[in-house]
This record gives structure tokens, C-alpha cells and sequence, in this order.
């Protein structure tokens, strides 16, 4: 497979070209004397640890970087659903010495090195990888563990695999049959692990840091809980009787270990992207991996008082695409929208942005540009200038403003609570018009024709919206579920999610929608966008797509894997640009 997806087959499989790719989110580091190593969606960043100068980066790995472990001029990925072994010697010149396809046994979570051997935590256990060749790892063992593995650590022959369920702990001494010696129930789960003689510290996402003593592995027990504030993702220690957490919705959390059995919070830090995924700690400082915020640099010169030293921005995960013209409109979670040329898919580049923290979608007519902004509302913007966006307007909208649709001079917005119509022919002051209340969330709307399709966390309504002042309610479809994707054509409504499945209704006559077909959707479904007789429907894992040239008889033609959900999907010609957990990717499909 080309680098940065890998095709599964469903029928013959479709292939993939990766064109292009812009952004991510930091999700995984590693350090050494002089750089940083950071995972940013599907690729390493390599940074200048004194100046976080770029050094330089890799192509798009098959999937999303979930951890790093360096050794060395080596470094070790788990990313998507393989194992990929870098030279990193000269960073300007990444060289991929090896990748493993590890999709049978699951996404790694984790990676520690232990004496020749490298451990893998994820999908649905243990795995040992024999590196008498390190260039090459082998698996060589296996160990199932029962929920959801997210982290492992290595010490005295013995792996200790951190899951949802708690801690378990194998023998190691026949690295090709790991013996189970314990385990532990851990309510927290245990995100992150680190080992300290007798005890081990247990990053519990659900229940901050749990101490767990692990002198018998067959009768391990809790001996100390502490709330740490946000929920703790990865722990380190520098030697100085102290604990550094990297916590989600926080940032930083030091602890003091004066009695390591009894740990006391000795301050936490929020970091701008307040998603800490990893850390490092080295020479005073902490580095972290913060998610959408980027690599966040802090002083610990006083430990009790952690201050700002620097940072590295990344574009972020991106939850909303337009494409139109030669540009490309996103928006990154929590962050920001960005109109980026898409001229060169070979090589996205941002022409301007605009601070929209609680934006979630974005839709562009001409020079306008209208931003769906969660309990904000929403904001019309003159991007004429695509590097000086120019606010026109802003409007409340009574509710969360979650997605767009727009027909003529009329938006229409799924409010969360409801239907809401507004009149946008004077783009400086927009009025409010009709409006339809929601017993159930509503995320997604579709308008043409005088219709519009209303996505809600129970169903699909059909509304009559010739009058946008007074809009009907025609029809309600009932689903297992939400509707993630709407796509409505000239009589026809097609949707993704509910229960997992593509359904596809005859709107010929909107008040009495005639179900043509359902189909199964393999990772569910968030996106939808058509170009001929071909369906792409953005999955939680990439990209389906679907011969849809009888709708009553659609085919899938195969699945391609990115290593994250794609939110928004657009295309362009011959190629499929898709928004979503690693970033914006631009593709051209190659299909049978």
C-alpha cells in the first residue's frame, strides 16, 4: 500500500495515491540530548530541543502516531494498526528501515523496550517483538488482555500492561509465552504506567493517580489514590522525588512523592490545548505532547509554580470541511477555522485563519464564509482577502449552532435544539426566521429545493421550508441511533450512522419517504459526499466508498484506512480530500 493508508478489501479493494496532508494533533513524543521527537497525526516532527527549530519530518505513516520509543538512532512507532522502525540519525533524512502490518491484532497503545526486546500494548493484549535484528523486530509472543490494553512497562523480567480494566502483570522469562502472574482492578483504568521498585504509578484517565504495590505481582492492592485534575494520560519522573502528569482537559500536574505511598499535589498547570497526551521530562523541563495545543515547553525551576518556556503550534484534528474553487475551508477542534490554497495537493498551505474556538462547522458561497460556532451562534466573514478574513456579522441562535446548510440567501442550521432558518441576503445582518424544536440533539442539515433534512440523536426529519419562516415537518425517520451524515440530492436522502449502516430513502414524495436500501457500514460513518456514480462515505477509521449507480442494489468497493475518523469529505476532480482526527489528507482513489 501506499504511504499513509492501507486498502481492505471488500470486494476488490480500492487504492489510494496520498497527494497531500496538513495537520494533526500531538499526541506522542520522545526526547533525547538535542531533539524532540513528536507525533502530529500521521507523521513525526523531529525539533530542536534548545530552540524547537524544525529539523525535519516524515511522509504520512499509515495511521495515527499513538507512541514513540527511541533507542538510540532508532526510533519505534506505533501508529495506526503497525509498527514502523526509523533511522533518525540525520533527521533532515528519515529513513524507514522496517514497518509491520499489525491490523489482525490491533492499534498499539504502547511501547516500552526491555533487555532485546521491544513490547507492544494495544488491540488485544501483549506483543513481544524479538530485536536481535533492531531494525527488523520479529514477533516472537503474544498475551491476551481483557480490556482494551493502553500502556505497558517493563522491569525485572516482567511486562506490566496497563488497560481499562485495571493492571496486569505477565512473566517474561520465556519471551514467547508470557505467563500471567496478577492482575488488578483499577475503576480508573490505567492510561499511563510508571515503575518505581515496589510500586508502580498508575495514570488512571477516570480517577487521576492511583499507587499500586506490586512486590507480588499474584496479590497486587491499591495503597494510595490522588486527584489530580483534569484526567491523567502519562506520567514521568526526573529523579526529584516528584511525579509529572500529562492530563486531558488540564495540561500539567506535579506531584510530590516525599512519601512515595502518599503522593500530595504540588501544582498543576492548564496548557492552551488542554489535551496532554504525553510527557517528557529532561533537564528541568517539561515536554508535552498537548493535543490541537501542540508541543507545550514548561520551566520547572520551581516545581510548585510550572511556567510557560515555549511551544511548537500545530494545525490540530479537523471536524468540518468545504471545499470551493482552488481553496479549502476547515475547522480545527476547539481551535480555529483556516482557509487553506489547495491548488498543489501535494502541498496544502494556509492562505488565513480565524480564531473560532467553539466553531464546528463551515460553509462558503462565493466571498462569504459563514461559520456554524456552538452556543456562539453564528458569524458571516468576508474572505475575499483569504489572508485578512473580514467579520461581516454575528447572530445568536438561541442553542448550539452545529451545522449549515445553505439555499439561496436562506442558512439553515441544525441549533442542537432544533431547526433554525435565517435570512443572509444582507450578509452585514442576518435575521432570524423560522424556527422547530428538538426533543434530541440535532447535528447535521441538508437543504434544496425547498426541502431541508434535519440529522437529530434520534432520526432524519423531513422539513418544508418554501416558507423558511414557518418551516413543516414532513416526515421523521426513525434510526438505532444518530445520523452522523446527511446527503440529500435531487429526490434522493442518503445517511450514515444510526446503527452502523448507509440507508438511502426516495424523496419523490417528502412526506412518505420510500426506503430504497440499507447497507452495512464496517466503521460507521460521519461524511458523506458524491461525484458520479460513486459514493464517500467518511468512516471512523478513513474512507468507504460505494458503487452507487442503483441505489436500491449499491455496492461497497472497499475500505481505505487512515488511522482516525474523517469527518468531512470533499472531492475535487480525481481526488477525495478528507478532514478528520490526523488532519486535512488529499488523496486520489484508484478504484475497480
Amino acid at each position: 500500500a501506499p504511504p499513509g493508508a492501507t486498502p481492505t478489501a471488500a470486494d476488490r479493494a480500492p487504492t489510494l495515491t496520498l497527494l497531500g496532508h496538513y495537520g494533526g494533533e500531538a499526541e506522542a513524543l520522545a526526547l533525547d540530548a538535542g531533539r524532540v521527537y513528536l507525533g502530529v497525526g500521521p507523521r513525526i516532527e523531529v525539533l530542536d530541543r534548545a530552540s524547537l527549530a524544525p529539523l525535519g519530518r516524515t511522509a504520512p505513516l499509515d495511521g495515527l502516531v499513538r507512541d514513540l520509543v527511541l533507542d538510540g538512532t532508532r526510533l519505534y512507532v506505533g501508529h495506526g494498526d503497525g509498527l514502523a522502525v526509523l533511522d533518525v540519525a540525520d533527521p533532515a533524512r528519515i529513513q524507514v528501515q522496517s514497518a509491520l502490518d499489525l491490523a489482525a491484532a490491533g492499534a498499539i497503545r504502547g511501547l516500552t523496550l526491555a533487555d532485546g526486546l521491544l513490547l507492544a500494548a494495544g488491540g488485544a493484549g501483549l506483543q513481544v517483538f524479538d530485536l536481535v535484528d533492531p531494525a527488523a523486530p520479529t514477533r516472537i509472543g503474544t498475551a491476551g488482555v481483557g480490556r482494551s490494553p493502553l500502556s505497558v512497562a517493563w522491569a525485572g523480567g516482567r511486562a506490566y500492561v496497563g488497560h481499562l480494566g485495571g493492571l496486569t502483570v505477565f512473566d517474561l522469562t520465556d519471551p514467547a509465552n508470557p505467563a500471567p502472574l496478577g492482575e488488578l482492578a483499577l475503576t480508573s483504568g490505567a492510561q499511563g504506567l510508571l515503575l518505581s521498585g515496589d510500586l508502580a504509578y498508575v495514570a488512571g484517565d477516570r480517577g487521576g493517580l492511583q499507587v499500586v504495590d506490586v512486590a507480588d505481582p499474584a496479590a497486587m492492592s491499591q495503597v494510595a489514590s490522588l486527584e489530580v485534575g483534569g484526567r491523567p494520560q502519562a506520567v514521568d519522573a526526573d529523579g526529584s522525588g516528584r511525579l509529572y502528569l500529562a492530563t486531558r482537559f488540564g495540561g500539567l500536574s506535579v506531584v510530590d512523592l516525599a512519601d512515595p505511598r502518599a503522593p500530595t499535589l504540588l501544582a498543576s498547570f492548564e496548557t492552551p490545548g488542554r489535551e496532554s497526551h504525553a510527557i517528557g521530562v529532561r533537564d528541568g523541563q517539561a515536554y508535552l505532547a498537548d493535543g490541537g495545543g501542540g508541543l507545550q515547553v514548561l520551566d520547572l525551576v520551581d516545581p510548585a509554580a510550572p511556567a510557560p518556556r515555549a511551544a511548537h503550534p500545530v494545525a490540530g484534528r479537523m471536524t468540518a470541511l468545504d471545499l470551493a474553487g482552488d481553496r479549502a475551508y476547515t475547522v480545527q477542534a476547539f481551535k480555529d477555522a483556516r482557509i487553506l490554497d489547495a491548488r498543489d495537493p501535494a502541498a496544502p498551505g494556509l492562505l488565513g485563519r480565524i480564531d473560532a474556538p467553539q466553531a464546528e462547522d463551515a460553509l462558503v458561497e462565493g466571498d462569504r464564509l459563514y461559520l456554524a460556532r456552538g452556543f456562539e451562534g453564528i458569524a458571516v466573514f468576508d474572505v475575499a482577502d483569504p489572508a485578512a478574513p473580514r467579520l461581516l456579522s454575528t447572530l445568536g441562535t438561541g442553542g448550539n449552532a452545529m451545522a449549515l446548510a445553505l439555499e439561496g440567501s436562506v442558512l439553515h442550521l441544525a441549533n442542537l435544539s432544533g431547526y433554525l432558518a435565517v435570512d443572509v441576503s444582507d450578509p452585514t445582518a442576518p435575521v432570524a426566521l423560522g424556527a422547530l424544536e428538538s426533543s434530541s440533539s440535532a447535528l447535521q442539515v441538508q437543504a434544496r429545493d425547498g426541502l431541508a433534512v434535519l440529522g437529530t440523536g434520534e432520526g432524519v426529519w423531513v422539513l418544508d421550508t418554501r416558507d423558511p419562516a414557518a418551516p413543516t415537518r414532513l416526515a421523521e425517520l426513525a434510526l438505532d441511533g444518530a445520523s452522523s451524515g446527511l446527503l440529500l440530492e435531487a429526490d434522493r436522502l442518503w445517511i450514515a450512522g444510526g446503527a452502523g449502516d448507509l440507508q438511502v430513502y426516495d424523496l419523490s414524495e417528502p412526506s412518505a419517504p420510500i426506503r430504497l436500501g440499507r447497507y452495512d457500514l464496517a466503521n460507521g460513518g460521519f461524511a458523506i459526499a458524491r461525484a458520479g456514480d460513486r459514493l464517500y462515505v467518511g468512516s471512523a477509521v478513513g474512507l468507504e466508498v460505494f458503487d452507487v449507480r442503483d441505489p436500491a442494489a449499491a455496492r461497497s468497493l472497499g475500505r481505505v484506512r487512515l488511522g482516525g475518523r474523517s469527518f468531512g469529505v470533499g472531492v475535487r476532480a480525481d481526488q477525495v480530500w478528507l478532514a478528520g482526527d490526523g488532519g486535512l489528507y488529499a488523496a486520489r482513489i484508484g478504484l475497480p
